[in-house]
């Protein structure tokens, strides 16, 4: 150790009185340089990613599965269209639970009653094995009943793959489903189908549907390699919606550029309210939680 470790600020002072001003002054100065080192900066070019300012509020709880959402839109949310499920509708219970919201409609071909059915039997052989615990059975026990009592009534899961081009029955296309929405302007439409998103936003941007959209929040893949259809999508949307929440998934790392790999967007109709202010630095405090609770989100701003 040397001895900044073991001087005080005080007795470094009493060595070297002609630097009293300079040493008082090193505490704050080397604060400002860890903020700068900390902040990534958002290049000039990315602007159309600078979201407006509105309230928000998280639905879906910290961590993986919570999203920022515009408050006043909220107001007049009745249904919900979501694309990807996985294991995590903590979002959706949000809304019917917090907002009253009881249509809701999500599709996802690869997880169902049969696959959480299927952990439960897992868990039971590895129970009766002495593999792993009998809380394991109960967690997946819990699950899957969780599951069932959710979705039922007018709270449906469809467990169907969309595709941009149909092969067989266990798919569906994005038009079909933006077709089925009766009242797009009080609809929230999510997506998340980890990459799949390229291959529907060309549809995507020609539904007029999709286009009246209350809200849509959509969780964006391999931004990096996807750089220019990525952008081309985020300006488009400015057309008809401001954006108005972006925020780092730090399961990934960032690009060369700085800008996060993996990003989540939420976007608010332009009908509900004007909006000028941009937000200058990311994440919120009170809004946004990191994905990976192990790992601590990246701070942002725009230059």
């Amino acid at each position: 150790m040397g001895a900044w470790t073991y001087y005080p600020l005080r007795t470094i002072e009493i060595y070297h009185r002609n630097l009293r001003t300079p040493l008082l002054l090193f505490p704050v100065l080397f604060s400002l340089l860890f903020v700068c080192v900390d902040t990534v900066f958002i290049p000039l070019e990315l602007r159309c990613l600078q979201p407006f300012r509105t309230v928000l509020v998280r639905l879906g709880g910290n961590f993986d599965g919570g999203y920022a959402v515009p408050v006043r839109a909220l107001q007049g949310v009745t249904s919900c269209v979501s694309i990807g499920l996985g294991r995590n509708w903590n979002f959706e219970r949000c809304l019917k639970d917090r907002f009253g919201v009881k249509q809701i409609v999500v599709y996802d071909g690869s997880v169902g009653l049969l696959t959480f059915a299927s952990d439960i039997l897992a868990a039971l052989r590895d129970f009766v094995f002495r593999r792993r615990k009998f809380e394991h059975f109960l967690k997946n026990f819990t699950f899957c009943c969780q599951y069932l009592n959710f979705f039922r009534g007018t709270i449906v899961h469809e467990k169907k793959m969309i595709v941009e081009t149909l092969v067989d029955d266990s798919q569906l296309s994005i038009n079909t489903i933006l077709n089925q929405i009766h009242e797009p302007e009080k609809t929230i439409v999510k997506i998340d189908i980890e990459g799949d998103e390229y291959g529907l936003s060309r549809q995507l941007l020609d539904s007029a549907k999709f286009r009246r959209s209350r809200i849509v929040i959509m969780e964006w893949h391999e931004t990096e390699k996807q750089r220019v259809k990525f952008l081309e999508f985020v300006r488009n949307m400015a057309e008809s919606h401001y954006l108005v929440h972006l925020h780092e998934n730090n399961f990934s790392p960032l690009a060369d550029d700085s800008l996060p790999v993996t990003l989540e967007l939420v976007w608010q109709c332009k009908s509900i309210e004007v909006l000028n202010e941009r937000v200058e630095k990311l994440p919120i405090t009170g809004v946004d939680s990191p994905n990976n609770r192990s790992k601590p989100t990246q701070n942002f701003r725009f230059l």
